[in-house]
């Protein structure tokens, strides 16, 4: 037994020590089991092995070690953990389907524009014989776009459309010549009203006066007489030319010739009108296209008045009730003229065209009694 073991007092339980012969508590003696205690084999303390516990610790550490390393390792260390590859499901190809041969547009042959037909006013004694030799054409074709005329009465007054004049064929152009082709537009047949002028017209209209000749041969060459109710052909679609000019500061004014006297027109020199409802237009012809400062200047002359002036860039002028001699004047005959003025500065104008006619007509207290015009035969 060791010497560090301790025992107990058979008397009253006590521990006591392995030496003591004696109990401390009751006194009892120890000696028989001291004896008795020595004479017993001693037993060896057993041993037990702690290697399955390390075992079995060391393999708990392993699985924590291991899950932990898979769940925070694709954190901590992402380039050792790629990302998986999504898996691309197939797209199923759509099989092109077969392309349609394209098929060739015929080219469209340019339809030439027709020209438009011309119109004649029926004057006396004018037959559509007449008419058609007049214009180069047939009483046929005349009947055809007159639809509803009796060619055996026309009335004076009448307007027909005549056929459009027959092209007169051009001249082959010589090679590497360029030659414009004029493309015709649109027309409208404008019926001639009182006070109108070639020049108005054209103005109105924005063409030039040599566009409506073309189109109206029955104006004579070089004459601007137009008749009142006189139907006329206006091509359009060919604006006037609107000439800019470019001033040049260091240039030499160059002296401008003197523009002929304006042809005055009607009325006839000794024209006589009656009533204070007359209707009296003054009418001239032009003399050119005039500049930006240039006018027509018309002078009416009557004893006992004023001298009127009428600047206008028009060739005609209506004579206003207003110059109406009252009842009873003696002084009822009126002259007239007119010039070209050009204004050389702000309100001052100088006379830019040659003397010309003057004219005189007599405006009457009562009106005229008008004598009918025999009917032809």
């Amino acid at each position: 037994m060791s010497e560090e073991q301790s025992r107990t007092c058979p008397a009253c339980g006590t521990k006591v020590s392995a030496r003591a012969r004696t109990c401390i508590i009751c006194g009892a003696p120890l000696t028989e089991a001291l004896a008795e205690a020595e004479t017993q084999p001693s037993v060896a303390p057993v041993r037990h092995s702690h290697w399955g516990f390390w075992v079995a610790a060391f393999a708990v550490a392993l699985l924590v070690l291991g899950t932990a390393y898979w769940l925070l390792g694709p954190l901590l260390f992402p380039q050792m953990f790629p990302s998986p590859t999504p898996t691309v499901t197939p797209t199923r190809t759509a099989t092109p389907a077969a392309t349609a041969t394209p098929t060739a547009t015929p080219t469209e042959t340019p339809t030439p524009t027709p020209l438009p037909p011309r119109a004649h006013q029926v004057q006396p004694n004018d037959t559509l014989s007449g008419i058609a030799v007049r214009y180069d054409t047939t009483v046929e074709e005349i009947v055809a776009l007159n639809p509803g005329i009796n060619p055996d009465a026309l009335q004076i007054g009448q307007v027909l459309l005549i056929p459009p004049a027959r092209p007169t064929p051009t001249p082959s152009p010589l090679p590497g010549t360029v030659t414009p082709t004029p493309t015709p537009g649109d027309y409208i047949i404008h019926v001639v009203a009182p006070g109108e002028t070639l020049i108005s017209i054209a103005q109105k209209y924005s063409v030039t006066v040599s566009l409506i000749r073309a189109a109206n041969p029955e104006i004579p060459a070089g004459s601007d007489v137009i008749r009142v109710n006189q139907p006329l052909i206006i091509p359009l679609g060919t604006p006037m030319p609107t000439p800019t000019p470019t001033p040049n500061p260091y240039a030499t004014p160059t002296p401008i010739p003197p523009y002929p006297p304006p042809p005055l027109l009607s009325p006839p020199d000794g024209a006589v009108f009656g009533g204070p409802d007359a209707r009296i237009v003054l009418q001239w012809a032009s003399v050119a296209v005039l500049r930006p400062n240039e006018w027509y200047e018309l002078r009416i002359v009557r004893p006992g008045i004023p001298v009127v002036r009428v600047r206008t860039r028009t060739t005609a002028y209506r004579v206003p009730a207003d110059l109406f001699p009252p009842p009873g004047s003696q002084a009822r005959e009126f002259q007239w003229e007119v010039r070209v003025v050009r204004e050389t500065r702000s309100g001052v104008f100088t006379t830019a065209s040659e003397e010309g006619l003057t004219r005189r007509f007599l405006w009457l207290e009562s009106p005229l009694t008008p004598t009918p015009t025999p009917l032809p035969p």
